[in-house]
């Protein structure tokens, strides 16, 4: 196989320099090696500069954990991987020797976002009384952070945090909060039950 000088260095071997993916997803590393019929001397996918994804000689051999979650392209380079956790976010380099020419290497970044996992609701103070001032609170874990909206009756109230300034028997009911990832497009809701001592 011959591999033109410009695809001999650096990171844009890897057509990708940032991916993105989300939890439980799958992302594709693709490389701009032309297909050939005549299979690689050494292909390794390694990740953060210490981990064996994958490496393909004349046998495959997957590590530990990547197990049945990684298919590589023999003829290209290109790397699957799927059943994303936030721990597969780092850096991923490809190193291929082909049968007489140079090495070939690349990187590329993944980010993994998760979420937002199912919100949480805090009131302050959790035993309040009539006529007292309430504030809930709504977080969840996301990257990138999650935007936040409350629904109550048919009112729609948007941000984290919800305040009664003076809590009144038409204040108590159940409360929404949605937490939602603009990136992902998904959203996770809890309901808060208000109620007066």
């Amino acid at each position: 196989m011959h591999v033109s000088a410009g695809l001999c260095h650096g990171a844009g071997f890897v057509t990708v320099d940032v991916l993105h993916g989300i939890t439980g997803g799958s992302v594709t590393f693709t490389t701009s090696v032309k297909p050939s019929a005549e299979t690689f001397l050494a292909l390794t996918w390694g990740f953060n500069g210490t981990t064996n994804v994958i490496t393909s000689t004349t046998a495959e051999v997957v590590g530990q954990g990547y197990e049945n979650r990684v298919e590589v392209d023999k003829s290209t380079g290109s790397l699957v991987l799927r059943h994303l956790t936030e721990k597969d976010s780092g850096e991923y380099e490809l190193m291929i020797i082909p049968n007489g020419g140079e090495q070939i290497q690349g990187t590329a970044k993944l980010e993994v976002l998760n979420g937002p996992d199912r919100p949480i609701i805090d009131q302050t103070p959790i035993e309040a009384e009539m006529e007292e001032r309430v504030t809930l609170r709504c977080s969840a874990d996301s990257l990138p952070r999650a935007t936040y909206y409350w629904r109550f009756k048919h009112m729609l109230i948007y941000g984290p945090v919800h305040f009664i300034h003076e809590m009144e028997e038409r204040h108590l009911g159940k409360y929404t909060c949605t937490a939602q990832n603009s990136v992902t497009g998904l959203e996770t809701s809890e309901v808060h039950k208000l109620h007066g001592t």
